[in-house]
């Protein structure tokens, strides 16, 4: 990973998702199955967990939805206005996919600051402006049978009319430049490469709650203080920040140093490792070195202080949803067809800009006391609101500031599915287009 690859990372994780209420339908059929290894701790635990999801031998389950039921669940999907059906795309609960926008909400910042940065010029038409976006609400049936969950994008990033569903390439030799043929571990958990193409039918998914600090690549249990500030843990890569020092704190914790990290610090270093001494980086003179071994760690704050919330703050989760599974006419998951899932129903239109509206009033209400203190309290494209709003949502454990409830984030973004009246809180249904 060279040091330009990092700091030039997206910032914005490429897929639209949300989390499902799993309501189960009186005719769900059941079926015995064996919950996969859903986090084995070396590479050959990786390949024989593949290995038995591959021969069908195992699901991405827990043990309590032993035995499989064929069932319905409530998702959602914003997505571009044009684009309407599930095949191909991911998808989530609510909280879940309010997770996606909230991850990606300090771009109107960094786009505003950095309107070259990568995360700004390459990132896919869903994670780009809200206004020609929607929200909608789906039904779906599964058979229930759960496997890795698969990253769903436009094939050329900006066109909306060809989807893929591909990590990992089960087609060689026509393979995405972006995938590989590998059974692997990473952010998305157990990730597996089945030569049988059994990968590609069944309805991935991905538990948000195993990411509820990830950002980047941090390390499990990187402080909330940390990403409220937008700072990712560089020492992890084998890099550290040097320059001007502003300020020392002694005997310091790595929450400590980032709540520290005020608007004319850009990052932090600890020569002797957590508990040691703290040295704050002015945003004025600073360069980044290399180091081999020892207990250094340093943090460097990636959009100049844009606060960063987690795909994973809220919890819920995120599916892909395969061509390969989608039940036909007649069809019925679970049945001898083979298919796995199909959509029963799509409620409701609604615009992007309208529900994240309702969303960002009542983060804004709830924080009030660290919004009214910027300059501008509702303007998006400023430090001070964007680190608020992360702030709110993440809480700070130093400042003794809690978190704002997922319920009470969650409830303006169901409201704007239940009425068009906006008093109410609801959004108006918006023509479907094709």
């Amino acid at each position: 990973l060279s040091l330009a690859s990092l700091i030039m990372a997206p910032f914005a994780i490429m897929f639209a998702v949300t989390f499902t209420l799993c309501l189960v339908s009186e005719s769900a059929t059941v079926s015995q199955s064996v919950a996969c290894n859903a986090n084995p701790n070396t590479t050959s635990e990786v390949v024989a967990t593949c290995d038995e999801f591959c021969a069908g031998k195992c699901d991405f389950v827990s043990p309590e939805e032993e035995p499989v039921k064929r069932h319905t669940m409530i998702v959602y999907r914003e997505t571009p206005y044009n684009v309407t059906t599930l095949t191909e795309k991911d998808c989530g609960d609510a909280y879940g996919d309010l997770g996606f926008y909230l991850a990606n909400h300090n771009l109107a910042y960094l786009c505003t600051v950095f309107p070259n940065s990568t995360q700004c010029t390459k990132s896919n038409a869903i994670e780009k402006g809200t206004q020609n976006n929607v929200f909608i609400k789906y039904e779906v049936e599964v058979d229930g049978h759960f496997g890795p969950y698969h990253m769903c994008n436009p094939m050329n990033g900006w066109d909306t009319k060809d989807w893929v569903c591909l990590t990992y390439c089960e087609t060689p030799p026509n393979c995405p430049a972006w995938s590989s043929m590998s059974d692997q571990m990473d952010w998305m958990g157990v990730t597996c490469f089945c030569e049988n193409g059994h990968g590609n039918h069944t309805v991935g998914r991905h538990n948000q709650s195993l990411m509820k600090h990830y950002h980047h690549d941090n390390p499990p249990g990187w402080p909330k203080e940390c990403i409220a500030q937008g700072m990712e843990e560089i020492s992890i890569h084998g890099y550290y920040i040097y320059g001007k020092v502003m300020k020392t704190l002694e005997n310091a914790t790595e929450a400590q140093c980032c709540s520290a990290c005020g608007p004319t610090c850009i990052g932090w270093t600890m020569p002797d490792g957590e508990g040691g001494d703290c040295e704050l980086i002015s945003d004025t003179n600073y360069d980044f070195g290399r180091f081999n071994k020892g207990k250094k760690l340093s943090s460097y704050k990636f959009g100049h202080g844009a606060g960063s919330i987690s795909p994973g703050a809220l919890g819920g989760f995120w599916y892909s949803m395969p061509a390969a599974g989608e039940c036909k006419e007649g069809q019925v998951p679970g049945d001898s067809s083979g298919c796995t899932w199909r959509t029963l129903k799509d409620f409701k239109h609604v615009n992007s800009t309208c529900v994240n509206n309702f969303v960002d009033e009542a983060v804004e209400k709830y924080g009030a006391d660290c919004f009214n203190k910027c300059p501008e309290p509702h303007n998006d494209k400023t430090a001070c609101y964007t680190q608020c709003f992360a702030q709110t949502i993440n809480g700070n454990e130093t400042a003794h500031i809690p978190p704002m409830p997922n319920d009470a984030i969650l409830k303006p973004f169901l409201a704007a599915f239940e009425s068009d009246d906006a008093s109410k809180g609801g959004c108006p249904n918006v023509t479907k287009t094709l």
